[in-house]
C-alpha cells in the first residue's frame, strides 16, 4: 500500500442521503445580498432544491479550494485532466455522510502564481485526482505535502496559506499561495481565468467547510484495478513479442526452403 493511500481514518461507510454538505444562512433576512461567510469544522445539511438547473454546466470551474480536512484531490471538469482512466467510485462528504459519485481518476496540472505581487509562476502536477462532476468545487488536499519526505511545506498566515519547497541547502522557496473565497482558501492561479463558479451560483449559500474522504476500501479497489490493467498490458506485450518472433521464424523458414 503506497503512503498516499494509507489513511486509517478514511475507511468510512457512506450512506445514500441526498442532502447537501453546505448550507445557506442570511446575515440579514431582509437583505438577500448581505450574508456572512466563515469557516468552521461542521456543517448542517439541507435538502437540495431539485427545481434548480444543474450548476455544473458551461465553462470549466477554476476554483481550487485548499482543504486540510480532505484526504483526496477532486476535479469537477473532465477537460482539466492531463491523464484520465474511467473508474466508478465515490467520496464521502463527512458533514452529512453523503456519497459523491466519481466517474474517473487521473492527473491534473495547475499553474500557480508563486507569491503575491509577483509574475513568476509554478506548475504542479496532482496525481490520483478524482473526477466528481456533481461536487461544488475543485479540491486541493494537503496530502500533496506528504510527498518528498518533508521537501514540501505550507504555512497559514493572515493573508492565507503559503506553499513552499525546501531546497537542498535548506532554504524554503515559495511556489504558491491562496486567497480568501467564500470563507475558505482558494489557490491563486498564474492566469486570471474566467469560468463558472458553482460555489457562487446560489448567492445565499454559506460554505462552512470542505471535508471529503475517499475510503481505504475504495482506494484499494483502485489499486487492484491499476494492477490488473498493468498485468493485462504486460501480457499483451508478451503476446506481441511472441507473435513477432513466430513471424520472423516463419519468414526465415520460407526463405531457407526457397534457397
Amino acid at each position: 500500500m503506497s503512503k498516499s493511500f494509507s489513511n486509517p481514518r478514511g475507511d468510512l461507510l457512506a450512506t445514500t442521503n441526498e442532502t447537501s454538505s453546505y448550507i445557506s444562512r442570511l446575515l440579514n433576512p431582509e437583505n438577500h445580498r448581505q450574508r456572512q461567510f466563515r469557516s468552521s469544522a461542521l456543517c448542517i445539511p439541507i435538502k437540495p432544491d431539485l427545481n434548480k438547473a444543474p450548476i455544473h454546466n458551461g465553462n470549466p470551474c477554476y476554483d481550487w479550494i485548499f482543504s486540510s480536512a480532505s484526504n483526496v484531490h477532486i476535479a469537477i471538469d473532465h477537460v482539466v485532466f492531463k491523464t484520465y482512466t474511467p473508474f466508478k467510485t465515490y467520496v464521502l462528504a463527512v458533514a452529512d455522510h453523503r456519497q459523491i459519485p466519481v466517474k474517473g481518476i487521473g492527473s491534473v496540472d495547475i499553474d500557480l502564481r508563486r507569491k503575491k505581487g509577483s509574475r513568476k509562476c509554478h506548475t504542479i502536477t496532482l496525481e490520483n485526482v478524482l473526477h466528481a462532476p456533481s461536487w461544488m468545487c475543485n479540491v486541493f488536499s494537503d496530502i500533496y505535502f506528504e510527498r518528498g519526505n518533508g521537501e514540501f511545506e505550507h504555512t497559514w498566515g493572515k493573508e492565507g496559506v503559503q506553499f513552499m519547497k525546501r531546497k537542498k541547502e535548506g532554504e524554503l522557496r515559495t511556489w504558491g499561495f491562496t486567497e480568501g473565497f467564500c470563507g475558505l482558501e482558494r489557490l491563486v492561479l498564474a492566469r486570471n481565468l474566467k469560468g463558472r463558479s458553482p460555489m457562487l451560483d446560489d448567492p445565499d449559500r454559506e460554505v462552512f467547510s470542505i471535508n471529503v474522504k475517499w475510503s481505504q476500501g475504495q482506494q484499494e479497489r483502485w489499486e487492484v484495478f491499476i494492477e490488473e490493467q498493468e498485468r493485462r498490458r504486460m501480457d499483451q506485450n508478451r503476446m506481441l513479442v511472441k507473435r513477432d518472433v513466430n513471424v520472423g521464424q516463419t519468414s526465415q523458414s520460407s526463405m531457407a526452403s526457397k534457397a
